[in-house]
């Protein structure tokens, strides 16, 4: 073990420098260090490489500016086995490359710690929607409510030590930084301690997830199956346009992120936060599954904290459901995570075919999302939209057919000459 003080100027994406300096007691030697992956050709090559490996799980966590559907993705981790690979969307576009694919990939394991704000950062701003998630946080509340504790939400640091006797010792130092430098995480290049910060939160991960299983004695697949309410995370208050857009008595979406005897912490997947401090509200809360779906009504603001407190409906004739404004009308149906998680897988094999991307070279941007188009283009029925089941699967059939129509060549050009015309 060695003792290491690190001190740097290092320059933000804005060109701006920035004074870096930690001092971390007790690292050993041997750390993981995660190999940059900054081309399009190195991430090709890499996810190539991961797929050819047979590799069934892969450890996964990001890094970034605040990192949330309202922040900014900075860095993607990957380990496969004892290979950590830090992947780089601010130098080139590292999803389209294979990283996208890589993600979504049905038969790999995708292990990550806390994976709410990670998948929602993932599907907002890049369009990934990660699948097969095993949540160590998640499986560890299993844990819990197995031995009949109330449930909690834990530190990786804390299950790193309790099961592997291992932690990522430059934890405690980064958080505070990233909270005086939040833009820390758009340095380049990266500096040699963010290096081993970002390896140290999934090199261990595979592992933890073994022991986990094997003190939780459950399947993988009940673990995955839970994991899903992490994921649907990223779905709520979908059509809000943001934090600073909601209102006093404005009904939102919230999850329970921390429970004390007299308070709630709530994510929003909004950027801010909520708390709950109503004890007959918060006693309502800790009776209700870990990660559920709640809604609330907002009862005060603080920007100065970037906080909302919150209460639960007074009434079950108040509507639940988020919306854009006051004055919006929006069912509960369209807000549904489950709904529109089925919507969006619908979507997303249209888009994965042959059809879709001919059309997409055939036809211009401009020229495929008006309505005066539907009939004549695919143009891409909206999930969100408040409509029954039989009225949406007569859309997504109307639009695939409608592809179809450019699986050839011959009626490619039929529809091509007719955009131009």
């Amino acid at each position: 073990q060695s003792t290491w003080g690190f001190k740097s100027e290092s320059t933000l994406e804005n060109g701006s420098q920035m004074s870096v300096s930690v001092h971390s007691a007790g690292l050993v030697a041997a750390s993981p260090r995660g190999i940059v992956v900054n081309t399009e050709q190195s991430v090709r090559e890499v996810v190539a490489n991961i797929q050819r490996s047979g590799a069934t799980a892969i450890a996964v966590d990001c890094e970034g500016e605040k990192l949330s559907r309202f922040g900014r993705l900075c860095l993607v981790q990957v380990a496969v086995n004892d290979d950590v690979y830090l992947f780089d969307p601010l130098s080139c576009d590292v999803f389209e490359a294979g990283l996208r694919q890589l993600l979504m990939q049905e038969d790999i394991l995708k292990v990550i710690h806390d994976c709410r704000e990670d998948s929602a950062a993932l599907f907002w701003q890049y369009g990934v929607k990660l699948t097969r998630v095993f949540d160590t946080q998640v499986a560890y509340r299993m844990r819990l409510q197995a031995d009949q504790v109330m449930p909690f939400n834990v530190g990786l640091n804390t299950l790193l030590d309790s099961y592997l006797g291992e932690r990522n010792n430059l934890k405690d130092q980064f958080r505070k930084m990233m909270k005086t430098h939040p833009s820390m995480w758009t340095v380049r290049p990266l500096t040699d301690d963010m290096n081993l910060y970002a390896s140290s939160d999934v090199i261990f991960l595979t592992k933890l997830k073994d022991h986990l299983l094997a003190d939780l004695n459950v399947t993988e697949e009940a673990v995955i199956k839970a994991s899903q309410t992490s994921l649907d995370y990223g779905l709520i208050n979908e059509l809000v346009r943001g934090a600073e857009s909601v209102k006093i008595s404005q009904h939102v979406q919230g999850v329970v992120r921390h429970l004390t005897d007299h308070c709630a912490y709530i994510g929003m997947n909004l950027g801010w936060d909520g708390v709950v401090t109503n004890q007959k509200d918060v006693n309502k809360l800790s009776s209700l599954p870990m990660g559920q779906v709640v809604s609330f009504r907002v009862s005060e603001i603080k920007s100065e904290w970037k906080r909302f407190t919150l209460e639960l409906p007074k009434s079950k004739t108040e509507n639940p459901a988020p919306c854009l404004d006051q004055d919006s009308t929006v069912t509960t149906d369209e807000m549904n995570p489950h709904r529109l998680g089925q919507r969006q897988k619908q979507i997303d094999l249209g888009k994965q075919t042959e059809e879709y991307k001919r059309y997409q070279s055939l036809v211009e941007r401009d020229k495929r999302d008006s309505k005066e188009c539907w009939g004549k283009h695919p143009v891409t029925p909206d999930i969100r939209q408040s409509c029954s089941k039989r009225a949406w699967e007569g859309q997504v059939r109307k639009w695939r057919r409608l592809l179809h129509a450019y699986y050839d060549a011959t009626s490619v050009n039929v529809m091509s000459s007719s955009s131009d015309s």
